[in-house]
């Protein structure tokens, strides 16, 4: 009889036997990319040069606030689902796990933060699969209400091609039918594990409506960063808001780069060049990359402190093993 740790494994042999090729080909756009960029900024330094002088970084100090709170309703999502396949818990372990593992979506492999998550959630007694269902629920999510914010902004200014209208209506009805709580109760079923009962149809709905506040965050954040640099009125913040969303999108079919490295900084080019300079757009897309990511090191580190100064609160389910 193969037990479900075996067909867990196999899964994973398969999965990375399917990704290998694809390393391969990341990397190579990745120094593709890394090239492109080098030739981009020696040729636009000087232009560059005359944004960073005249910057005002009152609107970068303003950018912190913004991705804290983007980070706050994020962590308070993970937090959610988790408690809809687990049961209550305690917020905060949720909360600290997910700031000290949402560094790892920066690492090569794209999947780095779930393997973080896993190895932490497992000194809880918490399995892999449900984590690694939890994280692909966080990902249908993320995506779902990526196309929910890009479809609301079209009025306001946001043009794509229909074609491409027309597959995110098709990827939100996927991601709709995914959520659904029957599909939930089959995958855990077949981990082995207790399915929530009380988890309905209207709640992982809410989920994404949730997790649309966390775009329009993000959204601001990438207003923000622009305010420092460009005096870009606040008129068009519904389309910065589509314009993060949608390169949320495109990075979201790309599973082998760092968090859609390359891809998320071109989408993100390309739309800002509506109403902005091409070569700030560019400039922009890069250091924005730079700067959040600074800013997850810092709130990892502030979680990981918190982890090691209240061990009592991680402790908790071992010590109920022991007795």
């Amino acid at each position: 009889m193969v037990t479900v740790e075996g067909r867990w494994a196999r899964w994973r042999a398969r999965l990375r036997a399917l990704a290998r090729p694809g390393r391969w080909l990341a990397g190579a756009a990745l120094a593709a990319a890394v090239l492109l960029l080098a030739v981009f900024f020696y040729r636009n330094w000087p232009t560059l040069w005359g944004y960073v002088r005249a910057a005002d970084y009152r609107w970068l100090v303003a950018s912190f606030f913004w991705y804290t709170l983007d980070l706050i309703l994020a962590a308070l999502g993970w937090t959610w689902v988790m408690r809809g396949l687990t049961g209550p818990g305690d917020w905060r372990k949720h909360f600290t796990i997910y700031c000290v593992s949402n560094v790892g979506r920066r690492l090569p492999g794209t999947f780095w933060y779930v393997a973080g998550r896993t190895a932490l959630y497992q000194a809880q007694g918490v399995s892999v699969g449900v984590v690694s269902l939890a994280s692909g629920l966080e990902y249908i999510l993320l995506t779902a209400a990526a196309i929910v914010t890009v479809l609301v902004g079209l009025p306001f200014g946001a043009t794509f091609e229909p074609v491409l209208v027309a597959s995110m209506g098709l990827g939100l009805i996927l991601a709709l039918v995914c959520l659904h709580p029957r599909f939930i109760r089959f995958i855990l079923n077949n981990l082995d594990r207790d399915a929530p009962a009380g988890l309905r149809y209207r709640d992982t709905l809410a989920w994404v409506i949730w997790y649309l506040s966390v775009w329009a965050g993000g959204g601001v954040l990438l207003y923000t960063v622009i305010r420092a640099f460009y005096p870009l009125p606040l008129a068009n913040l519904p389309f910065v808001i589509s314009t993060w969303a949608a390169a949320g999108v495109a990075a979201s079919v790309v599973f082998l780069t760092p968090s859609g490295l390359g891809v998320t900084e071109l989408s993100l080019s390309l739309l800002l060049s509506a109403v902005l300079p091409v070569t700030l757009a560019v400039g922009l897309a890069v250091f924005l990359r730079l700067l959040v990511t600074f800013y997850e090191l810092v709130w990892a580190i502030v979680a990981w402190l918190w982890i090691r100064t209240h061990p009592q609160i991680y402790s908790h389910v071992r010590q109920q093993r022991v007795k």
